[in-house]
Parts: structure tokens; C-alpha cells; sequence
């Protein structure tokens, strides 16, 4: 007998060798999908208050930049004045002491500006801080507001 005409010999009613064993029984179809919706479902309960607040955090990055900016700015424009010898503490203060005003004279968008006569004494702790105690007129405290966001900055005269 020549090779080609050799036949395999099969048991009576078995279908030939390779046919109804490919792909997946049902069985393995569902224990996978039970699987991934098990994994989807940790992922979303862990993952989920992150990705729905992944934003705030890019937002208060932004308005924190934003007061950082023009804190700078105004602080370029105190130095300027102090090393001119120019500096009225109020009259500078009171050209910023409203958001509008801040807004217009920086190109930005505060939300909130407050500007307040403070006085400072030592802390009696240990610790040598110091708190606020008064008023006065030489020291001002200036406080922008973005946001949630709050930048403050002491000048003296």
C-alpha cells in the first residue's frame, strides 16, 4: 500500500480527528466574562472618585498658579516702589484692595481680595511664632482668593 491511500481507522459514530475542538466551550466563555466583570467592577469602586475629580485638581493647580502670578506682580510692584523710595503703604494698598482692581491692573481673574491693617507679637510658646495682635497701620496683610484657593503676604512699609 502506498502512503496516500492509507486511511485512518475511527470508532463508529466519533467525528473526524480536529472537528467540534476549536474555540471555546461555553463554560470558559462565561467563567471569563464572571472574571472581567469582577475586575471591571473593583476597578470602577477603587478608580472611581478619582476619575470623576481628576479635574478639581487640574482646576486648583490653575487658580494657584493664577494667585501665585499676580502675588509676583504685585510684589515686583512693592519692590519697585520701596527701592524708589516712593512707598505709601496705603496709598499702594488702597489701589489694591478689590478684585476689580487686582483684575485690571494685573489682566487676571481673582475672585476675592482683601487687604487689612495687622499687627504681629510673639507667640508665648516655645515655639518663637508669632500671631496676629492688632492693628497696624505700617504692616498690611493682603489676601487674594481663586477658588477654593487663598495666597497671603505680609508688607511693612
Amino acid at each position: 500500500m502506498w502512503p496516500s491511500t492509507l486511511r485512518r481507522i475511527r470508532r463508529p459514530g466519533t467525528a473526524p480527528a480536529g472537528i467540534g475542538q476549536r474555540g471555546f466551550s461555553l463554560l470558559e466563555i462565561i467563567v471569563t466574562l464572571v472574571l472581567i466583570a469582577t475586575v471591571g467592577a473593583m476597578m470602577v469602586s477603587f478608580l472611581g472618585t478619582q476619575l470623576s475629580q481628576g479635574g478639581r485638581t487640574a482646576e486648583w493647580m490653575r487658580d494657584e498658579f493664577e494667585l501665585s502670578t499676580v502675588m509676583e506682580k504685585i510684589i515686583a510692584d512693592y519692590r519697585e516702589e520701596l527701592s524708589g523710595e516712593t512707598l505709601d503703604l496705603a496709598v499702594f494698598m488702597a489701589a489694591r484692595d478689590t478684585a476689580d482692581e487686582v483684575n485690571a491692573l494685573y489682566g487676571s481673574e481673582i475672585d476675592d481680595v482683601q487687604v487689612a491693617a495687622t499687627a504681629f507679637a510673639a507667640d508665648p510658646a516655645p515655639s518663637a511664632d508669632f500671631t496676629e495682635s492688632g492693628t497696624d497701620p505700617a504692616v498690611r496683610k493682603l489676601t487674594l482668593g481663586k477658588g477654593g484657593q487663598r495666597l497671603i503676604t505680609i508688607f511693612t512699609e
